[in-house]
Parts: structure tokens; C-alpha cells; sequence
């Protein structure tokens, strides 16, 4: 077995995790070319595939406990992949938790102090029975589950998320630094199911998942790619007024002076954030709300008489304001946009082939762009 041959199968692996659930793996090979994945047949053989997964393990064999033993281990093969990973994760947990206790001492006296005893935190048994990784007995019980250790989340602290900040920003850092989107991102919100008792449980009627814990995420807008994520936790004092605009410029942070290009919706977009995104060197487009302040008055829906699927135009400063009537009116605010380029939607209007209709060019970019939570979405489905 070469490396090769090793990136190749694992290549295999994601490619096939990417088609439907519901179709089967050895289609990919299926000689019908309506099934057939070309590349992944011209990658690896069908038969070099399964024998891997066959006989792919990361110990000892020798050592393995036989099946009719009651310590047998039915993942012994891949134990020391899993325990590594874990080890790695906990790593991460305790230079945040180390973090978080010299933090709590600098805020103790104003000084840091140098006796290394207070600073380092406790390690977490990877043997133990109730630590968050494993339990002989099965899972781990929800009231034991946590990430970080109690001192980050005593009384006094405001953050509801402290037991898991510190897995939620490693992922944050991991996703930031292994990809890096290329032009286009949008933000919107994504809902992860949880029917237990929660704090900040949330409820969209408008999802497809209607309960759950809501999370503000950034995607490319071409791959789906989940570049980083906001757990939102529930009202806050001074926060809410504020709350869209704060999200925005927290989850673009790492990309100022990029040239990064911003799609968003309604709920977030405002003249003053566009403004603020466009001083830190970020593009950014999305349609918005009439009834938002510092919109041209003359402009809005109430004051201007369109035809259908006429549109007009306003630029001030390096704001440009457009409104366009489809079905109902669409605006759409953009700090980077010529007011005098066009682009094409698709629409049917009552026919039976689309036709192409010109649009202000932000509008059909936000049409095109703002997909990324679609792609993700479609992704966790498979």
C-alpha cells in the first residue's frame, strides 16, 4: 500500500459521502453512465476499494481480544485514530481553559501571576468514566457533557455557551485556517434541531427545522463551505437593537481588507452597516427593508409606481439603492455596485419557458450568491 493509494481511497470516501443517501455506493463503478462517477472510477479500482475498507485498520490484529470475549473491542482497529483525536481535542480544551484561569486572575489583582499552579488547569482522564469523551456503560449523561471546566461558567459570567466555547472556537479556528473562501460569501442563519429544555431554544416557523438552537454562519456562496459560526444565545442587554449589525461585522472580521464580497438578506442589511463594512475594505450586497433608516424617500415602494419588473436606481456616495417590482418589491442596497450595470433573472410569467428579464446587476449577484446555506443544507442531507 502506497500514500498514494491511501489519498486516493480516502478521496473515494468523501466522494461517495457526497452522492444521495439513498443510492448505492457501487453505482459509482455502474458500467450505465447515467450512475457511473467517471472520476472516481478512473481514481480506483471497484475491487482495490472494498478490499481497503476490508482490511484497513490502525492496530495490532495480534493483540485484538477474540469476538467471543467479553472485553472484545468491536472498534480495536480504528481505537488509536479515535483516541488520537480525542486526545487533540482535548488539548485544545485545556489551552482554553488555561486561558479563560489566567484571565480570571488578571482580573483578581490586575497583575499575572507567575505561580504556574494557579494558571494550569486540571487534564482530563481519557480513562475516566464520566469525562465528555467516553463511558464504559454507553453515552455520557447530558448533566456531565461540558467542555470547558466550571469556572467559566460560575455565577456573574453572562455567557450561556461557556461550557462549550472552547469547542466552539477551535472549530472557528479550524475551519478559518484549512480553507479560505475565494470571492463570494453570503451570511444567513441555519437552525440545528434540539427539543430539550434550553434557554435560547428558538423557534422559525419558516424552516424546514422548526425547533432548535439557531446559529448566524458565513458560506462561500460556490462550494457551501462553512467558514464560521455564531451560536445565538438568546436576548442580551444593549444587544438587540444592534444584533444584525454585530453578527456581520463579527463573522466578516477575519477577512477585512480582503476585497471579500458580502451577501446577506433583509434582515441584516442597513446604509449604516454597509458603510462601516465598506471603511474595513469589505464588499458588501443584500436586499433590504423599506422601513430602514436613511433610505431614498423618493424611491420606496409607497412613493413610486412601477410596472412589473420595471426597476429604478438611486446612488449616494457609494451607496446604491434599487428597487424592483417581481411579484412584490424588492430592494436591494450595495456599497460596491455601478448603478448603471444590468444582469438577467429567470422568470416564467405565466409562460411556459423562462425567460430572461434585466435586472440592476446587484440584484441579480444577490440572486446568484446568496446560496450558500442552501449547499450546506443539501450537503448535511446526504
Amino acid at each position: 500500500m502506497t500514500v498514494a493509494g491511501m489519498k486516493a481511497w480516502l478521496c473515494a470516501i468523501v466522494r461517495i459521502g457526497l452522492d444521495s443517501k439513498d443510492s448505492d455506493y457501487m453505482d459509482c463503478w455502474s458500467k450505465d453512465d447515467s450512475f457511473r462517477k467517471q472520476g472516481l472510477a478512473n481514481l480506483m479500482e471497484k475491487n482495490r476499494y472494498e478490499t481497503i475498507n476490508q482490511y484497513f485498520h490502525r492496530n495490532d490484529s495480534y493483540k485484538a481480544v477474540p469476538h467471543y470475549h467479553p472485553e472484545h473491542d468491536p472498534i480495536f482497529k480504528v481505537c488509536l485514530i479515535i483516541e488520537n483525536f480525542c486526545q487533540q481535542f482535548v488539548d485544545a480544551i485545556d489551552r482554553e481553559t488555561n486561558h479563560i484561569q489566567r484571565m480570571e486572575v488578571m482580573r483578581g489583582d490586575g497583575t499575572e501571576s507567575d505561580d504556574d499552579s494557579i494558571v494550569q488547569a486540571p487534564t482530563v482522564d481519557l480513562n475516566a468514566p464520566a469525562q465528555w469523551i467516553a463511558d464504559p456503560n454507553g453515552f455520557v449523561p447530558q448533566e456531565q457533557l461540558q467542555c470547558t471546566h466550571n469556572i467559566a461558567s460560575q455565577a456573574g459570567n453572562p455567557d450561556r455557551l461557556a461550557k462549550l466555547r472552547p469547542m466552539n472556537t477551535h472549530f472557528n479556528e479550524v475551519f478559518n485556517n484549512n480553507y479560505t473562501p475565494y470571492l463570494d460569501v453570503s451570511i444567513d442563519e441555519s437552525m440545528v434541531t434540539f427539543k430539550s429544555c434550553l434557554a435560547f431554544h428558538q423557534y422559525m416557523p419558516g424552516k424546514p427545522i422548526k425547533w432548535g438552537v439557531k446559529v448566524w454562519a458565513l458560506y462561500e456562496s460556490t462550494t457551501g463551505y462553512m467558514s464560521c459560526f455564531q451560536v445565538y444565545t438568546g436576548r442580551e442587554a444593549g444587544q438587540e437593537q444592534r444584533l444584525a449589525h454585530g453578527v456581520v461585522k463579527d463573522l466578516m472580521a477575519p477577512f477585512h481588507h480582503t476585497g471579500m464580497r458580502v451577501y446577506m438578506d433583509n434582515f441584516y442589511t442597513g446604509a449604516p452597516l454597509l458603510r462601516d463594512l465598506s471603511a474595513l475594505g469589505v464588499e458588501a450586497c443584500g436586499t433590504v427593508r423599506s422601513n430602514r433608516n436613511f433610505m431614498p424617500a423618493d424611491l420606496l415602494p409607497k412613493k413610486v409606481q412601477l410596472q412589473k419588473h420595471q426597476y429604478k436606481t438611486t446612488q449616494a456616495g457609494h451607496l446604491t439603492f434599487s428597487v424592483w417590482l417581481d411579484t412584490k418589491d424588492i430592494c436591494v442596497l450595495s456599497n460596491f455596485h455601478d448603478p448603471a450595470q444590468t444582469g438577467t433573472v429567470s422568470r416564467r410569467s405565466g409562460l411556459q419557458e423562462q425567460q430572461q428579464i434585466v435586472v440592476p446587476l446587484a440584484l441579480a449577484d444577490y440572486q446568484s450568491h446568496m446560496m450558500g446555506v442552501d449547499l450546506t443544507n443539501n450537503m448535511i442531507g446526504y
